[in-house]
């Protein structure tokens, strides 16, 4: 309960890395669907040596809003080639393509059974494989586990307050998925957040 959110950043990007050589991806992001909390720093990015950092400004550019709008979309996970970059009619994908990315992924997130964001991922190279079902979920239980450490402080000093605010709360916790739960019981115990990726089996070693 102790983690520094600082602490568990750097810890996110090792684990990210191991992620991006182990799914053969380039660049991955974490992101709220809400550009006030995007402009509050409440995303990351991780990329691998020789891809570019991710520089959010850059990508604010034509019909931007759109990208947050394919979030709306019920499914898991949605994929764009090349081809698809640049006809897509949003400006994020045609800037993505500019910058020689060639293949893009968006996995939707939840948290208290609300959209709250999604993991981006791009390759920027041609010709590798769409990732399979597996591939998604432990991608997903990894941001899962991201997601939760993120909001288990603000909610654990919100259950401290009185009555109403605790109920309020207690609901919140309620809506969290199974696998969510698992990560925030792991937290309380004390476990660290790399701790509780290898709990989850999200262990990249092969």
């Amino acid at each position: 309960m102790s983690s520094k959110p600082a602490e568990f950043e750097s810890t996110f990007k090792e684990i990210a890395l191991q992620a991006l050589q182990w799914f053969n991806l380039d660049r991955m992001t974490l992101f709220p669907n809400s550009m006030i909390l995007l402009n509050d720093g409440k995303s990351i990015s991780v990329s691998r040596q020789g891809i570019p950092e991710l520089d959010k400004k850059k990508y604010v550019v034509g019909n931007y809003k759109g990208y947050l709008k394919l979030l709306r979309h019920n499914r898991e996970i949605q994929t764009f080639n090349a081809e698809q970059l640049v006809t897509s009619g949003v400006g994020p994908l045609e800037e993505l393509y500019k910058d020689g990315g060639r293949w893009h992924g968006i996995i939707r997130l939840e948290l208290f059974g609300q959209l709250w964001g999604a993991l981006a991922f791009s390759r920027f190279s041609e010709g590798e494989h769409d990732l399979d079902q597996e591939e998604v979920r432990r991608l997903k239980l990894l941001c899962d586990t991201w997601l939760v450490y993120w909001q288990h402080s603000t909610i654990t000093r919100s259950l401290r307050q009185t009555g109403e605010q605790q109920g309020d709360e207690s609901e919140k916790l309620l809506r969290l998925s199974k696998k969510q739960c698992t990560v925030l019981a792991l937290l309380a115990q004390g476990l660290t957040a790399k701790q509780c990726a290898e709990k989850l089996f999200l262990s990249l070693e092969p």
